[in-house]
Parts: C-alpha cells; sequence; structure tokens
C-alpha cells in the first residue's frame, strides 16, 4: 500500500499552517540556492531559517530511531513534523517507501544543519535542496489553504 493511501478521509495530518511562511520563505532560498549551486552568505533572515532548521531538528529523535514506524503523538512536535514531511513528500512520489522517506528526511536534516556555511554544492547536495524546496513549496501550499480555510470559517461565523 503506498504511503499517500493511508491518508483517507478520517484520518487527519498535522496542520501545516503553523509552517506555511517559514516553508515560503525556505522554498524561494532554495530555489536561489539550486539555480546557483551554492549557499549564499545570506539565504534567509535569521528567524526564518532558525524555523526551518527546527522543523528538522524536532525530528531528529525520531529519524535516529531504530523503529520502522512511528507512533503519532499529537504533543510531540517531532511525530508531528515527521507526518508532516511523510505525508508531503508521499504526495511528491506516491510510490515512495517508508526507508525510502525516513533516508531522504535524514539527508535534509544534514542539509539543514550545514545550511549556514556558505559553500558550492555537490550533486548530492543539489538533489537534496531540490527535494527540500519541493517539500517547503507543499507545506507552504496546504498550510495556505488550512489558514485561508480557517479565516473563511471565521468571517462566516461573525456574520451569523
Amino acid at each position: 500500500m503506498a504511503i499517500i493511501d493511508e491518508y483517507l478521509p478520517g484520518r487527519s495530518i498535522p496542520k501545516m499552517d503553523r509552517w506555511s511562511h517559514t516553508a515560503a520563505e525556505m522554498a524561494k532560498a532554495l530555489n536561489i540556492v539550486t539555480k546557483r549551486k551554492q549557499i549564499p552568505e545570506i539565504l534567509v533572515p535569521f528567524g526564518i531559517l532558525r524555523d526551518g532548521r527546527n522543523f528538522f531538528y524536532e525530528m531528529g529523535k525520531i529519524l535516529s530511531s531504530r523503529k520502522r514506524h512511528v507512533a503519532f503523538l499529537p504533543e510531540s512536535s517531532g511525530s508531528q513534523n515527521y507526518e508532516i514531511a511523510r505525508y508531503c513528500l508521499a504526495r511528491l512520489d506516491n510510490d515512495v517507501s517508508e526507508s525510502g522517506i525516513r533516508k531522504l528526511l535524514q539527508q535534509m536534516l544534514v542539509f539543514m544543519r550545514q545550511i549556514k556555511t556558505p559553500r558550492d554544492l555537490d550533486i548530492l547536495e543539489i538533489e537534496v535542496a531540490l527535494r527540500l524546496y519541493d517539500l517547503f513549496r507543499i507545506i507552504d501550499k496546504i498550510g495556505s489553504g488550512e489558514t485561508y480555510n480557517e479565516m473563511m470559517r471565521e468571517s462566516h461565523q461573525h456574520m451569523k
């Protein structure tokens, strides 16, 4: 069964709206990085970079776990972030396996740990940066939709 098939009506994924702004800014920056094939001295404002890195740092313990499947713990931001990333990567590639997702997220975590260091990128780093771009872009797209839907619900509530 494909991972994306697990997200059927009735099973919710964690909300992504809290990551939407960070994801949008990181996607813009990673687009530049992949085109230039290098990380410039100043990539994004510090707060955006910190939040983008925190998205992965919170997942770090989960990624280093030897467990094949991750239990979703609503109170754990690490497991929420893992579920968000897992869902988005599965939407990008419906044939990706659980081990493939874990490997890619591990590569992304390493890349994000080193993103403050200006340098030319090798082929593997460019590929990881492209996948990061895709991940942040889809998080922004879904998160922005959640924010819009929430605003519309609130607006309708005030009109009643």
